[in-house]
């Protein structure tokens, strides 16, 4: 395994774990970013909920000067309910990455 390959996994590794924290769910199945399509794709299983839930999200990044942010363009989420509840929370709202992971951040997405 070449020095990319390491720290694509060390990073892909830490991006997962920030979001198990985040979400503070159990299990996070699989973490697919592509650069080229912008699209983060997300498998997760709920402590509360045995089925399997996936959410899709288109994105872009913005440098500004507070720094780098991530805007979701689109959302999608297999469950409706959360769906309708994640949409207005998320879609069209600029969040901005800690300086700290914002290096790492522009290297994955």
């Amino acid at each position: 395994m070449g020095i990319f390959e390491a720290f694509g996994s060390l990073a892909r590794h830490a991006a997962l774990s920030y979001l198990l924290n985040y979400l503070g769910r159990k299990k996070v199945v699989n973490l697919t970013i592509d650069n080229d399509k912008k699209l983060i794709n997300v498998d997760i299983f709920f402590k509360e909920d045995n089925d399997h839930i996936q959410a899709v999200a288109k994105y872009r990044l913005e440098e500004n000067s507070k720094g780098t942010s991530i805007e979701i363009e689109s959302l999608n989420i297999s469950k409706q309910w959360l769906d309708v509840l994640a949409k207005p929370l998320i879609k069209k709202k600029q969040f901005t990455i800690p300086e700290e992971y914002s290096d790492i951040a522009k290297l994955l997405i």
